[in-house]
């Protein structure tokens, strides 16, 4: 994944990044050097001279100011930068931009390429864990973790929930080793609930994965949000200008195919303040 770099300090930064997009930046340039404070996030502000000092190739400018945009196009291009390549109007962006920042890599992907890859995201992993635990149903006796990398649910689990990991690759002895876009899910008795957090972004044909969750009762599941969106202002404000993930796959997309796959949602949650991630809690319609 590339480097985030904005471009302009200033009030149109706070009226144009997201809480979760501002902690991805790695440093603003603007025509100054300094320092940008938003609440105890301190970011690093160098001149434009500063990229001299980049492998363009690695960085990726969003553009904060619609209103200087052309000014800030002269002076990069003369760094050697091209546009919608190296920099985009962050006003604008569009699937071009996705799919050059995260080179529409599949996790298997990054893995691969990353020793550190499961050790970076265990912090905000673990959270995400300790929240969506919360909504499994009392009556759940056993839940097959789909994706389940380090078993990180396992440790926020009741100790009568019996518990199966599944994943791409071998994590340990009791793995059950599936690939979900190329292979169907093992049919274990029992199962109560099929839990998947951070996976349906990676899956590529959502209808089919659903289809085969008939085998369980409950379904519960995280799914970044991109519906709506918190700025650094505290404004909320729907879909529209800044589209994240790297497909059109919205949170009533999900809804409406795992309907169609025979489950209702019966609980949801919008985590903003530590993911900004929807929970969804799905029972399979004959149950209720």
């Amino acid at each position: 994944m590339k480097k985030l770099v904005a471009c302009f300090a200033g009030e149109w930064a706070k009226k144009l990044f997201t809480i979760d997009r501002y902690e991805t930046i790695d440093y603003f340039i603007d025509e100054n050097d300094g320092e940008f404070l938003i609440g105890n996030k301190l970011k690093k502000i160098h001149r434009f001279e500063f990229l001299t000092k980049e492998n363009l190739e690695k960085i990726i400018i969003i553009v904060t100011d619609s209103r200087k945009y052309d000014y800030a196009k002269k002076i990069l291009t003369k760094y050697g930068c091209r546009e919608n390549v190296n920099f985009f109007n962050g006003w604008k962006l569009n699937h071009a931009f996705y799919d050059i920042y995260y080179h529409d890599k599949m996790w298997m992907d990054y893995e691969r390429e990353n020793d550190s890859a499961l050790s970076n995201m265990r912090t905000g992993w673990e959270k995400r864990a300790q929240a969506m635990v919360k909504l499994i149903p009392k009556n759940v006796g056993s839940i097959l973790d789909i994706g389940c990398g380090e078993c990180l649910l396992k440790k926020y689990l009741p100790r009568e929930i019996k518990y199966y990991g599944l994943d791409y690759r071998k994590r340990n002895d009791e793995t059950i080793v599936c690939n979900i876009n190329e292979e169907k899910i093992p049919v274990i008795n029992g199962i109560d609930l099929y839990y998947l957090a951070g996976v349906v972004p990676y899956v590529k044909d959502e209808r089919a994965l659903f289809k085969q969750f008939n085998a369980t009762k409950y379904v519960l599941m995280s799914y970044i949000r991109n519906e709506k969106f918190i700025r650094l202002d505290n404004t909320v404000i729907e879909k529209g200008y800044m589209n994240y993930g790297n497909k059109d796959y919205y949170i009533g997309n999900l809804i409406t195919d795992m309907a169609e796959a025979g489950f209702l949602c019966i609980k949801m949650e919008w985590d903003y303040k530590i993911r900004d991630e929807y929970y969804l809690l799905f029972a399979r319609k004959d149950m209720l």
